[in-house]
């Protein structure tokens, strides 16, 4: 696993937020395609998907390409220009100072996913610098994805665990912050 600053222990996710009427569109819209997939080979159907998906990315699109790679052996290469994007958000994370910073190199690590979808390095890059960037809630879904692609990486799962806590972490906060306020607005109703 490539961690961009050498801690294998680091990193974030967080389920991506569907839309109900634009995930239903994306799975009948791949349904539909599925009639002329049949006659093309795994290889070239991943790269009409992946097309597809460039432009216009969804957690469905992402999953299905995920699993449709996974049936290819052998496994499909991670194209240079996913690499190049890989290398610049390492690079960027290395440099970062700052919640921003991480996020410069979160853009890096996506822009490698939409590249290649099923390169679980990038996802799991990612998700440390959204993790990094005080984003755990979307690092989360993020890592979900590196979840997928990697099943059995005890690393990916730890990440997972330590980001899930700093998500209940701040919704505990939230709800005390809330609680807090409700409480001061209603002394001084009195």
């Amino acid at each position: 696993m490539s961690s961009p600053d050498g801690n294998r222990n680091r990193g974030a996710i967080r389920l991506i937020a569907r839309r109900a009427g634009r995930g239903l569109i994306c799975v009948i819209g791949f349904l539909g395609a599925g009639a002329a997939a049949h006659a093309q080979s795994p290889r070239d159907r991943l790269t009409q998907m992946v097309a597809q998906f460039q432009t216009e990315p969804t957690p469905d699109a992402a999953c299905e390409i995920i699993l449709l790679a996974k049936e290819i052996q052998p496994a499909p290469a991670i194209p240079a220009v996913a690499d190049r994007h890989m290398q610049r958000g390492i690079a960027a994370f290395k440099d970062a100072t700052a919640p921003a910073d991480y996020m410069d190199a979160a853009k890096e690590f996506e822009l490698a996913t939409l590249a290649a979808p099923w390169y679980g390095d990038a996802y799991y890059n990612r998700g440390v610098a959204l993790d990094k960037a005080r984003q755990p809630a979307i690092a989360l879904g993020v890592l979900k994805f590196a979840q997928l692609i990697l099943p059995e990486s005890r690393e990916v799962q730890s990440l997972i665990d330590q980001v899930q806590w700093r998500v209940e972490k701040q919704q505990r906060e939230d709800a005390d912050f809330n609680h807090s306020l409700l409480l001061n607005f209603t002394r001084r109703c009195r």
